[in-house]
């Protein structure tokens, strides 16, 4: 999408100047994202606390850069368009979900005894 490879990956460094906030996002969530996939694998060097930390809120936050990215940036996003209602309507499941999540983090969770 940038003007070159290095626009693509450094943010803030395309032409295009309506297009270097919602660029510069995506390219974070990107590298965020990047970060974020080998902790699964790293979970029990990083401990429990740490990767429910690093999942709890930059997950999250990953999500949101992205999303935000798509409906700044995307050309085919634009108020009205069918493409912009089906993208919020599948917004309102996660948003659901990630709220129940944080208003009832310990509901199911059985406590281990011993």
């Amino acid at each position: 999408m940038g003007d070159s490879l290095l626009t693509d990956f450094v943010p803030w460094t395309t032409s295009y100047l309506p297009g270097r906030f919602p660029e510069a996002l995506g390219i974070v969530a990107l590298y965020l994202a990047v970060l974020l996939g080998p902790s699964f694998y790293l979970r029990r060097r990083l401990g429990p606390r740490a990767w429910l930390l690093l999942h709890r809120y930059f997950v999250p936050a990953v999500y949101i850069l992205a999303v935000w990215h798509t409906f700044a940036y995307g050309s085919d996003v634009k108020v009205g368009n069918p493409i912009w209602v089906t993208l919020w309507a599948m917004q309102v499941p996660v948003a659901a979900a990630f709220a129940w999540r944080w208003l009832a983090p310990n509901f199911g969770r059985h406590r281990r005894s011993g």
